[in-house]
């Protein structure tokens, strides 16, 4: 019912009945209106509610997300400048070429081991490394056990990686044109990242809050998952990933997960604030 029938609506309904007494409009009639203003009003209801919850997802998910991934985008523009750098500076200089391609050749002979060991250094080591060197030096039983799952999580996430560039080459072909680099930053950024890179880090990283009790974990499967822990991670995934891989796949196939591999060192470390201040805002699932 409209603003105004819903602040006339007892002369409304009244006229109505009137009418209908004095046969002027029959039953039938007085049913179809009434029907059609039950369905204005539960419509009216549901876009009101979808307002609602979109408020609270902007507020509550991507709010928190973008400030987290502001705070540092100082450091994501420069590693990103660097990688611009390399990149130009590969198709400028032989002797850089050069010594690119002996990382390349690695690769290959190394294949999914050398992309596993590669990724846990970059993404586990690396960032214990760095707590090292700021003072943190107590390595308890706790770190332990973290730093066992996190080169766990870069392992699997660096032969998952290295499959998909090589599909990725299958599928769109291996070129560094334009319109390849385009096509393949698009299925990276908006289906794998989101639908297959994102979701198996949270559930190695859920599993590993929940004890890896799968009773537990699936519990945790419920509608807040998406807002509260997928989109604090997507959203500056994207902001940081999406111009490096401009750079990653103008460059040959041998030499993409080289490349990956020296921005995961870098981005580890983003990933480790984003997932704390994300820890810190969001009240655990019991």
């Amino acid at each position: 019912m409209g603003k105004g029938r819903t602040v006339l609506a007892p002369f409304y309904f009244s006229g109505m009945i009137e009418r209908l007494a004095g046969g002027s409009i029959g039953k039938g009639r007085l049913q179809m209106i009434v029907n059609h203003d039950g369905r204005r009003l539960r419509a009216g209801a549901r876009r009101a509610g979808a307002g609602v919850r979109l408020r609270r997802f902007l507020t509550g998910a991507v709010a928190p997300a973008w400030l987290a991934a502001r705070s540092h985008i100082r450091a994501m523009a420069l590693i990103q400048a660097c990688g611009v750098g390399l990149v130009v500076a590969f198709y400028a200089w032989p002797s850089v070429r050069e010594a690119m391609g002996a990382i390349g050749t690695a690769k290959e002979r190394g294949g999914l081991w050398f992309a596993a060991a590669t990724s846990v250094v970059a993404g586990a080591l690396v960032p214990e490394v760095a707590k090292m060197a700021v003072g943190q030096r107590r390595w308890s039983a706790e770190r332990w056990r973290d730093l066992a799952h996190t080169s766990l999580m870069f392992a699997v996430n660096g032969v998952v990686l290295d499959l998909f560039y090589a599909l990725l080459a299958r599928l769109v072909g291996p070129g560094h044109g334009w319109t390849t680099v385009g096509r393949k930053m698009l299925l990276d950024a908006f289906v794998f990242t989101p639908f297959v890179s994102v979701p198996l880090f949270l559930f190695l990283v859920v599993l590993r809050e929940e004890l890896w009790s799968p009773r537990r974990f699936a519990r945790r499967l419920d509608r807040r998952l998406v807002p509260e822990r997928v989109v604090p991670i997507l959203i500056p995934c994207w902001i940081y990933w999406i111009p490096l891989q401009a750079c990653l796949y103008s460059l040959p196939l041998n030499l993409q997960f080289p490349f990956a591999v020296m921005c995961i060192s870098a981005w580890s470390l983003v990933l480790i604030f984003v997932t704390k201040r994300m820890d810190r805002t969001v009240v655990p699932a019991v």
